[in-house]
This record gives structure tokens, sequence and C-alpha cells, in this order.
């Protein structure tokens, strides 16, 4: 899952690696995705550090006896200088460095930042991590845009080109089974739960 809205996200502006907390909307958003994943039974739960995940989480999780394990791992695409900045003033500032970013160089970083190639290669060490520590079963993921793009493409071993491809909505819940020959992609960017959230 991708966490619940925030005040960043309401105003349109780029949040990396920002703690950030989740706004009224947010909260109502992860309690829908709660509500929805009430009858599910997880082994492990995982989210990114950053906070606005970690409150996902747990709202999701309610009253299971399943500590949430955080890692750093999962975090959001790290925009460096760009982060906090609306989409108006990245224009702005830096139309030609996000032209080649969205272009297709997987290995150009905002100032400050990280590039997608980077991103992708923290996303798979997290899967390979859990891989090798978690039992069969269930496990919830809550992460952000970039992390999810990462976990999909390195999962399905999509060509990078797909990374921003992937549309990926505030509070949308995805699913991948992972299979001994393939995983397989079963839901991706759902937010139906989310049609009477005013």
């Amino acid at each position: 899952m991708r966490h619940g809205r925030t005040d960043l996200n309401r105003d349109n502006r780029v949040q990396g690696h920002s703690q950030t907390l989740l706004d009224e909307d947010g909260l109502t958003q992860a309690r829908k995705l709660r509500d929805r994943l009430a009858g599910e039974t997880f082994v492990a739960a995982f989210s990114s550090d950053l906070v606005r995940a970690q409150q996902t989480a747990q709202t999701i999780l309610g009253n299971r006896k399943i500590a949430l394990t955080v890692s750093p791992d999962l975090r959001e695409f790290d925009y460096g200088l760009w982060d906090r900045l609306t989409l108006e003033e990245l224009k702005d500032r830096y139309s030609d460095e996000m032209s080649r970013m969205m272009d297709g160089d997987h290995d150009f970083a905002p100032p400050g930042g990280e590039s997608v190639t980077q991103l992708l290669e923290r996303t798979a060490r997290f899967v390979v991590q859990v891989k090798g520590q978690v039992p069969e079963g269930n496990l919830l993921v809550v992460c952000h845009g970039g992390s999810l793009r990462g976990l999909v493409v390195h999962l399905l071993g999509l060509p990078v080109a797909n990374f921003w491809s992937l549309q990926v909505d505030l509070a949308s819940l995805s699913i991948v089974d992972v299979y001994p020959n393939r995983p397989v992609l079963v839901l991706f960017n759902d937010i139906s739960h989310l049609r009477h959230t005013p």
C-alpha cells in the first residue's frame, strides 16, 4: 500500500524524505484501508521508516498482535533539494533536469538526492532480506509511490524504463503473489475502498 494523504500531498508539493504526518483525509484513507483488509491475516508487517507510512501501517494493523518492522529501504524517492517544492516551482527552476529524469536517464539524481537506479537497488535489497527471513503467508508492506514502483519493477522483472509509467495513488492497494517460479501481479493501484471518502 501507499500511505494516506499529507499536507504536502494536498498542496501538490514534492514529498521525498520529509517527515510529514497524515492529514485528516489521510487518516480517513488509512481507516478505509483498515476496513477493507479487516478479514486478512498477516504473518509480518513492514513499512518505510517515514512517519506517514508508519501511521498508515499502524492504522491498518489495528489490534493485530504483529510488530511493525520499519525499513529505510522502503523510503520514498530522495528528491534532495527538490523536496517540498511545488510542481510549478520545479518547472521554473529545474525544467531541464526534470526532463532528463522523466525521459529515462535513470542514473540522474536531483541535487542532493538519489537516482532511480539507486532507489531500485534499495527496494531490491528489501525484497532479498524479506525472502530470507519471513515465513510463507500474507505480508503487509506500506511505503510510497516511488518505493512501491521500485518493488513492482523488481518483483516482476520489468525494464527500468517502466518505472515512471506506473501510477501509484495515495492509499492504494496492490497485490503481488510470489510463487517459486515467478511473481504474479494480482491487483495494482486499486482505490475502490476510497469511493465514499470525502
